[in-house]
């Protein structure tokens, strides 16, 4: 956590920015340890470029989740009669998620403070998130684990007349009970015609033998996601099945082994 705050600090002080407000909960995650859904409320991670404590900006009712998950500086809470943006000390310069922070949020800090100056961190934070510790490697690894074993009991329970959504339900069902608190996103099961969508909605439709079922989902696992993408077939599939499959698989595989660490992207 410190070398995270450190490495961001640095950036930050070396582009002549005076604080930073970090305002995703993904992002305040990576930087502190404490994971808050705030819904509609506020939450912030300010970051000061000098001797200045960092400092959580959260939900009153949130404030000894912070301090369980190990976050020793500053802590405001605020209630849901007081305005959290009136609790940023005055800076010169700011540098904010410009892909997060709403507008109505941006306008709010540019009337408490007229000359504030604004810029946006989306940049360094990513180059920083790019590069991965042993430890983020490890949760990586495990959420996809568990995303293979999601395919596995997607796949355990079909069977001629089970619907979409019954699939789905059995695979979050046992993910919880493996100790998975929620999905990466909404898990597309689709039977059939409907596994030609690879973004359809899962619904009633039920299984019959020689359908294709595409299977779409992911779960979050200590603060990462994992998102896998398979495709099987109930019963024997047919020559064009067939192709298409093998097609999509040898352009996979060709993918994969053109992969070399350390190339960039051209």
């Amino acid at each position: 956590m410190k070398k995270r705050l450190d490495q961001l600090k640095q950036t930050s002080k070396s582009q002549g920015q005076e604080a930073v407000l970090i305002t995703s909960t993904a992002n305040v995650y990576y930087l502190s340890d404490f994971y808050c859904n705030p819904k509609e409320r506020f939450l912030g991670l300010l970051l000061y470029t000098d001797e200045r404590e960092p400092a959580i900006i959260c939900p009153k009712m949130e404030t000894s989740l912070a301090i369980d998950a190990g976050w020793t500086h500053d802590i405001i809470g605020y209630e849901d009669t007081e305005n959290p943006l009136e609790k940023i000390p005055f800076v010169s310069s700011l540098a904010i998620e410009e892909d997060h922070l709403i507008v109505a949020r941006y306008n709010e800090l540019k009337r408490l403070q007229p000359s504030l100056s604004l810029s946006s961190i989306d940049g360094a934070l990513l180059a920083l998130r790019a590069a991965k510790d042993d430890e983020e490697i490890v949760r990586l690894q495990e959420a996809a684990e568990f995303a293979d074993i999601a395919v596995e009991l997607g796949v355990s329970v079909l069977r001629e007349g089970v619907s979409e959504l019954e699939v789905i339900a059995h695979i979050e069902s046992e993910l919880k009970a493996k100790g998975i608190t929620k999905m990466s996103f909404d898990p597309v099961v689709l039977f059939g015609p409907n596994a030609a969508n690879p973004h359809g909605k899962p619904g009633t439709s039920t299984l019959k033998r020689g359908d294709a079922v595409l299977m779409d989902l992911g779960v979050m696992w200590k603060g990462y996601a994992s998102d896998i993408t398979r495709t099987v077939f109930f019963g024997e599939p047919t020559s064009a099945h067939r192709h298409v499959y093998e097609t999509v698989l040898e352009a996979n595989e060709a993918g994969i082994s053109a992969c070399v660490a350390g190339d960039q992207i051209k």
